[in-house]
């Protein structure tokens, strides 16, 4: 199942309901519930299991927001099942701060709207080719040279800028170099871009956010 469709998260640096909907897009269509929570429990899941099951008064479509400054692993457990078989008339949308710790299984589950570092934000394109393997990274490159999609060479440069910024003191001098001259070099229109995008997927530092 493609579980992307229906259940997304944005890390913010600032907990914000109004903020990770901005993320979301256009609300319009949908009918929106939101939960905030300081840490989510196995009561809170129940809570939002319950949520899920009511269908929308109006249109489609109901959007459960998750506000929450942490959730505990056994909660996590527990809210695999409703991600994993939600109703067909709900999407999830979970706001967590930066550096929340979520299960892989969860993660495998949620499709990453955003994460803010300090004042700046990766393009939701560095951060889902962040959490690729090294061999779909590549791929994602083959794929977006032969369609010559411009816009998203240009987020992966503007993302490895502000990745740059937060990580190059906790990088190896080596990967660090390579990083920075990708950045330079990297400008959306040169023939190198392939080149430059493929040594990008084998020196960027898989995210533990897979």
């Amino acid at each position: 199942m493609d579980y992307a469709h229906h259940a997304k998260v944005v890390f913010l640096q600032h907990l914000s309901i109004e903020k990770g909907l901005s993320y979301f897009g256009d609300t319009s269509a949908v009918e929106i519930f939101s939960l905030s929570f300081t840490n989510v429990g196995i009561d809170d899941v129940r809570k939002i299991t319950l949520a899920a099951a009511i269908r929308p008064d109006k249109g489609d479509t109901r959007l459960i927001v998750v506000c929450a400054k942490s959730i505990n692993f056994e909660a996590q457990q527990a809210l695999l099942k409703i991600l994993e078989e939600p109703p067909a008339s709900t999407k999830f949308l979970l706001i967590l701060p930066l550096g929340a710790n979520l299960l892989p299984t969860v993660l495998s589950r949620l499709s990453v709207l955003a994460r803010e570092t300090g004042e700046d934000t990766l393009p939701v394109e560095f951060v889902e080719f962040e959490t690729l393997s090294y061999a779909d990274r590549l791929a994602l490159v083959a794929n977006k040279m032969l369609k010559k999609d411009v816009e998203w060479t240009h987020a992966m440069g503007s993302g490895l800028k502000v990745y740059l910024k937060e990580a190059k003191n906790k990088l190896p001098l080596s990967t660090l170099k390579t990083l920075t001259f990708i950045t330079e070099e990297l400008s959306g229109r040169g023939a190198s871009n392939k080149m430059l995008l493929e040594e990008l997927s084998l020196s960027l530092p898989i995210s533990a956010e897979k």
